[in-house]
Formats: structure tokens, sequence, C-alpha cells
């Protein structure tokens, strides 16, 4: 059997931790730059860079580029600071119905699997320590390693070659988010694209861009193991 790289997308799609997510940004918006913001100040900007996520809301309070830039790596500690207490009282129950079962499956089976995700790496390190599943993850790609999620996706494909002699050929990567923005990206990249409707998105948000699979959660196992073409 042809050995595949299954790269995953984290918030959304393998946890639910988006409310903390949002709360720890406000707080250090607060902190950092002394501005009050909402979650719609932030929603709309969920998914990109980091860098966008945190100066963007900012920016339209008034504060200027350079300030910002001056003050990121402050904002970045204060951030992960407070998701940190945020994930004590949630842990691995912010893991999402299914995704353990996958996970082990797949792992068992050989697939390596991957993370990419817009998240500065010491955030998505955190998030996957709290929970239990960074045992399951061979490569990882984040957010400050890249600005464009297809050069994400890129990156986790070259660290699974470096270190597994993994070799893309078009068919074998594939690419598993519950966003518009990361189907695009794995299209961008020539991968199979896996959408699943547990995140912000809509379902009908992901089948405007035409994933190769839909599923509107990763709990009915066989099914999802069926778009990585393996034989139940």
């Amino acid at each position: 059997m042809m050995r595949k790289l299954i790269l995953f997308d984290l918030d959304g799609t393998l946890v639910d931790v988006f409310d903390l997510h949002i709360n720890a940004f406000i707080r250090m918006e607060k902190e950092v730059f002394g501005v009050d913001l909402s979650p719609e100040d932030l929603i709309k900007n969920m998914g990109k860079p980091p860098r966008i996520v945190i100066g963007a809301p900012a920016m339209e309070r008034g504060i200027c580029q350079e300030t910002i830039e001056e003050k990121m790596e402050t904002a970045y500690k204060s951030y992960k600071i407070h998701l940190e207490k945020g994930l004590k009282g949630r842990g691995e129950e912010a893991i999402l119905p299914g995704v353990v079962r996958l996970l082990d499956i797949l792992s068992q089976r050989g697939e390596i699997l991957g993370i990419v995700t817009s998240n500065i790496s010491t955030v998505g390190m955190l998030i996957l320590e709290k929970t239990g599943l960074v045992k399951y993850f061979k490569v990882s790609s984040f957010g400050d390693v890249a600005q464009k999620r297809s050069d994400i996706i890129e990156r986790a494909s070259e660290l699974a070659k470096e270190k597994y002699g993994f070799v893309p050929n078009g068919g074998n990567v594939f690419v598993v988010g519950d966003s518009p923005v990361e189907i695009q990206a794995g299209k961008e990249f020539g991968c199979k694209t896996v959408a699943v409707a547990t995140g912000l998105a809509k379902e009908t948000d992901l089948e405007r861009e035409k994933p190769d699979f839909l599923f509107r959660s990763l709990e009915d196992t066989e099914e999802v193991l069926k778009a990585f073409g393996d034989q139940i």
C-alpha cells in the first residue's frame, strides 16, 4: 500500500478551542496595545497568519504599523500566556468527536500524519501537548515558518521528505481542514482535499470550494477512511 502524507489543520478540525483563542486575543490586545475588542473584531481574520490576526484590529483602532511591529513579540507572549491559562481547564475535552479513533487507525497503518496550521509554533505545540494529540504527528508546519497557507503545506511536505523519504506524487498527499482557506491552499499545492464542517465555516461555504471530500464531522471513521483510499 502506498504510504500517504495526511496533513491536518488544528483549530476547528481536530480541536475546539476557538473561544479560548478569542478570549486570549482580546486580553492580549488590551494588555499590549490598550485597545478593547469584541469577538467580531477578531473573527474576520481568524485563520490568517498570526501577525495579521494581531495587527489588523490594532491598526483599525489607530495604532501605527511601527508600534505594532515593535510590540509583536510581546503580543505573542501575552497571547500564549492567556491561552495556556484557558487550556488548563480544557485539555483532552477540547478534542472533537471521532478524532482520536481516526488518528489511531491512520497511525497504526503507517501513514505520515502532520499538522499544518496558521498558529505560531509555540501556540500550536501548546495545544497539541495540552490535548495529548502531539504523539500522533510526525511533521508540523506553523504560521511563523511561512506566510501563505500553501507554503505551510509545502514546508510540511519537505519535512516528510527529509525525515521519512516521502515523495509526493499528486495522489498521496491529503489536506484536512475546516475552512475555505485550507481547501484553497490544499488545491494550490496539488493535494487531495478533505473538508470537515466542524469549524466556523458553513457546509455550503465549504461546498463552494469543491473539495474532493466533504464531511460534517470526523465521527464516521469508516467513511472518512475511504477518502484516503483505504480498504475498510
